[in-house]
């Protein structure tokens, strides 16, 4: 038994604790091991050498090597310095803010998240409104036409997702990443104005929802509930992500309590006086019909569709938080698809209560007259104030990041002063506070009717958008594989050890953006990841958002083309995209199909045979040569590296 090993053998007697864990120090191969005694005091241990003597191994440098050996393992200072840190000091000296980034997974990330954005005030507020002016049938037709476009846009936008792989998430980045810098930073920037616009009808729902129970009918109350609440939620997004996340899960609680009572409510109790009449056939009838031309904003089926239309809008959010989550391409679609539906159903089972329980008049006057049909009244409250808050939450924490991405890109050098004051957790602050002024603006027109179109159009149009990239994207590798199907005749086989692999020139760095395109992986929704169902929603998209709001749906599309302009100005080396599919090649390709000759070919590609030489490919030849007269190539450089000859006799 050597030294070491009896020195040991009778340190371990005396020892209550021993952490086995071998350190390689760098330079000497020298290894150690840490070992406490009775009193808390550490031991220096000696550690074989390169000639199989002792070498001595200082404690402190043996922890030093610990510490560093657990963040080369773990990544983020491993379970020891993370417990140890929290444990080893005093609880008031703790930061409570966020000062490493989050992961969340399908249910606690994706599903959350996108009820909450979901889930507004325009479930607690205005689906009674649509009821009265619209009808218990034309009421289901809208939900089931908003919730339709939101899911072609979901479909494609989950399809990019499975066949591009990008690098990071969010709806600039799939745009960016298919069909370019350019398209998806325009986009992006409308996205993100209509998120701050969503955040200001949310809040002045809350400041109505509180102006209708104090029964003050002032705008200005509205205003200033709606800006204090701003303050609030702004305060909730600086404390970190994680926070973020623990309230919506809180938030979503409520919101479902106050359903819940809303549907026992419906169930056991009546108040005509206000009225609620309870389940009645005769009243079901009455609403199941529309009822236009009233004194409210909005009272036509265009206008209606307007104002509903926002509810389906907050599907996106999963999408935008795709940074935060654990496995992205798994969560998304599942959170996605779940809460769409969930959603989408719970809207219909309110359509269907408010039209067969509630008389026509008080659905048309009376926003809260889905209050009168809970149970409680508090907790239907409570969930009306909670989905305020919420939906506000989610648009503050999606639109900074995307805008963030814009910035990091460097698309737009004009908001390059975006990026300078960034907090440990990594949370955007300067385009949060950007995001925060814009809501505030909007906040002072302070109507949810006036708010509620802004919002819609620019959704409608990131959702037209994000269908004519993966239209885009699905025809791009329909045409790589046509390519791909020229019969080739390999004579020559490459060698597997390149002869030029010292020369830098001939090295090829390649590219950091992920340019393959890969066919549409198996599951239960691929049937509709389909291009022709992604044009058809895009097509569609545009129809609704001049369907809603036409005069505001052109001068956002001059909002879109003005940005494009300016970016193809400003960085004409914007990243194009990956996707290679032109509409015009499209066009002309399906006119010479048209008009082509019987037995000739549809793509002259098809017909192409390619042969390659038994002999490897010529290698380029360079040499060096002097500037002189004969020779003026980059004459125009000055010559940094030159040699003179100095005569002797002038020193």
């Amino acid at each position: 038994m050597s030294e070491y090993e009896k020195a040991s053998l009778v340190q371990n007697e005396h020892n209550t604790l021993t952490c086995d864990k071998t350190l390689a120090a760098s330079g000497a191969n020298q290894t150690g091991r840490k070992k406490t005694n009775e009193t808390g005091r550490s031991k220096n241990v000696g550690g074989e050498g390169r000639d199989g003597g002792i070498v001595s191994v200082d404690v402190k440098d043996r922890d030093e090597l610990f510490a560093q050996h657990e963040l080369q393992e773990n990544g983020d200072g491993g379970d020891f310095n993370r417990f140890g840190s929290i444990f080893n000091r005093a609880w008031w000296s703790s930061n409570f803010f966020v000062s490493e980034q989050a992961q969340f997974g399908t249910w606690d990330g994706v599903y959350t998240t996108c009820m909450i954005n979901i889930l507004g005030v325009l479930l607690f507020l205005r689906i009674g409104w649509m009821v009265g002016n619209a009808g218990t049938i034309f009421s289901l037709l809208i939900i089931f036409l908003s919730s339709f476009v939101a899911f072609i846009a979901v479909t494609s936008a989950v399809g990019i997702y499975e066949r591009t792989f990008p690098e990071r998430g969010g709806v600039y980045s799939l745009l960016n990443h298919v069909i370019g810098a350019r398209v998806g930073a325009s986009i992006g920037l409308l996205f993100c104005f209509g998120q701050s616009v969503a955040c200001a009808l949310y809040v002045v729902g809350f400041g109505e929802s509180v102006s209708n129970l104090l029964h003050v009918e002032d705008q200005w109350v509205v205003r200033s509930v709606g800006m204090l609440l701003l303050f609030v939620l702004w305060a909730i997004q600086t404390a970190g992500v994680k926070w973020v996340i623990r309230l919506q899960l809180v938030l979503l609680s409520i919101i479902s309590a106050a359903v819940l009572d809303f549907i026992l409510g419906s169930l056991v109790h009546s108040k005509p006086e206000f009225g609620f009449v309870g389940y009645n056939l005769q009243t079901f009838l009455s609403n199941a019909y529309p009822s236009f031309g009233g004194s409210d904003q909005g009272a036509s089926f265009l206008g209606v569709l307007g104002v509903f239309f926002p509810a389906a809008t907050g599907v996106f959010a999963g999408i935008n938080m795709s940074g935060d989550l654990k496995s992205p391409t798994k969560s998304i679609p599942v959170g996605t698809f779940a809460a769409l539906g969930s959603s989408t159903l719970l809207y219909m089972l309110f359509v269907l209560i408010l039209g067969s329980s509630c008389t026509k008049f008080s659905l048309q006057t009376d926003y809260l007259i889905a209050e009168k049909v809970s149970g409680t009244g508090l907790i239907f409250l409570c969930g009306l104030y909670t989905s305020s808050v919420s939906s506000g939450m989610g648009t503050l924490y999606g639109s900074p990041r995307i805008l963030e991405g814009i910035v990091e890109d460097n698309v737009l050098p004009c908001l390059s002063f975006l990026d300078k004051w960034k907090s440990n957790n990594k949370l955007p602050n300067l385009p949060l506070l950007l995001i925060t002024f814009t809501t505030f603006i909007f906040i002072l027109i302070g109507r949810v009717n006036t708010l509620a179109p802004i919002v819609a159009v620019p959704f409608v149009m990131t959702y037209a958008a994000v269908n004519w990239a993966y239209f885009s994207l699905a025809s791009s590798f329909e045409r790589r594989g046509l390519s791909d199907y020229s019969p080739v005749i390999n004579v020559y086989d490459e060698k597997k050890s390149d002869e030029n692999s010292g020369d830098p020139a001939t090295k090829s760095g390649g590219s950091h953006i992920n340019s393959i395109i890969t066919s549409q992986p198996k599951s239960l929704y691929s049937i509709f990841c389909c291009r022709w169902l992604s044009l058809s929603g895009f097509v569609m998209s545009i129809v609704a958002m001049f369907c809603i709001q036409w005069l505001f749906s052109i001068v956002v599309i001059v909002i879109f083309m003005c940005t494009y302009t300016y970016i193809f100005h400003a960085n004409p080396g914007a990243f194009p995209g990956i996707s290679d599919f032109s509409l015009s090649n499209m066009i002309l390709n399906l006119i010479k199909c048209i008009f082509r000759r019987r037995g000739q070919p549809m793509n002259d590609e098809t017909s192409t045979m390619v042969i390659t030489t038994s002999a490897p490919p010529p290698t380029p030849q360079t040499m060096t040569s002097e500037i002189n007269e004969s020779n003026e190539d980059y004459n125009y450089r000055n010559n940094y590296h030159k040699t003179e000859d100095v005569r002797k006799d002038l020193f």
